[in-house]
């Protein structure tokens, strides 16, 4: 452990999740205490809840557990935005720590996972991402599991990223497009290329950690409000689709330092150059989410 820094850094991005926080914060709480003896005592971690763009008592409610917990850092920001809120805590408020977490406020950590996922990092300093898998809660987390361990990749819910590459990050300015969807999959990409597409591309460079879980809770498929929520999240899903595609070309002919500030001048830049095409049911959210784009660069 190095002997100013903590050994973790922790970034949970909360936009109102009032009426879980407290169980996601007490679930990493408790994952510290399940650690070894000493192997992360108090002061070696620190936490940050990224409340952005809530409209409930989120704020409130991380601020009442802060002060009964002086791990607990609430960064409050107006913009409700995921990957803005990872750009504030990497390069804005996030201390220099050996290893750094992200994990969802809707989730929680499983036993002593964080402490794996520290072991994980050192011992394998070559890695740029690691990447913790969910617990099985249906079939659809099975195959996830099973093109996590085999093809590697991660899962938005919880991972690390080591020091060394947040470090390079930070050296060359990299942020994410604002409006990002899905963030996960761009910092894969980038953990992938190693900052440097003239490296290649490479699944091997995010280690998986399979002694590091996650749970969150699924999807009451008899709920009619659950369903209207699948619906909007199946259009998210497309317009990461679109993203995915226009985030590549960039970083396979200019390099991640080339990404724009916000989504919408990659839209202005990019959309044109890429085609619908048929994607089984999925194509219909497509068309939305096409039009949806179309009407941001108006």
């Amino acid at each position: 452990m190095m002997d100013s820094n903590p050994a973790l850094a922790i970034a949970v991005f909360a936009h109102n999740e009032a009426a879980r926080i407290t169980t996601c914060l007490e679930s990493i709480r408790i994952s510290i205490i399940n650690s070894p003896h000493n192997a992360l005592p108090e002061g070696s971690y620190q936490c940050y809840v990224l409340a952005n763009g809530c409209t409930d008592n989120t704020a409130q409610v991380v601020a009442e557990y802060q002060q009964q917990h002086s791990w607990v850092n609430l960064v409050d920001i107006k913009e409700g935005d995921k990957s803005n809120a990872w750009n504030v805590f990497v390069h804005e408020v996030a201390a220099e720590a050996e290893t750094y977490i992200f994990m969802d406020g809707d989730c929680e950590v499983v036993g002593d996972s964080l402490y794996q996922l520290y072991q994980y990092q050192k011992a394998h300093p070559q890695k740029n991402a690691l990447a913790a898998i969910p617990m099985d809660v249906g079939r659809g987390t099975k195959q996830q599991i099973i093109t996590m361990v085999t093809r590697g990749g991660l899962a938005g819910n919880l991972y690390a990223l080591p020091h060394q590459f947040v470090k390079r990050v930070r050296e060359g300015s990299i942020k994410l497009p604002v409006g990002t969807i899905g963030e996960d999959s761009l910092v894969g990409a980038l953990a992938c290329f190693d900052l440097d597409v003239t490296r290649g591309w490479d699944r091997t460079r995010i280690g998986v950690c399979e002694q590091a879980r996650f749970t969150y809770k699924p999807m009451d498929w008899l709920s009619w409000q659950e369903w209207k929520v699948y619906y909007r999240r199946k259009q998210r899903y497309s317009i990461r689709h679109w993203q995915n595609k226009m985030i590549k070309a960039i970083l396979t002919t200019k390099g991640p330092q080339y990404l724009p500030e916000h989504v919408k001048t990659m839209y202005q830049h990019y959309l044109q150059e890429i085609q619908l095409s048929w994607r089984g049911l999925d194509t219909y959210f497509d068309m939305l989410a096409w039009r949806q784009i179309n009407k941001e660069t108006e």
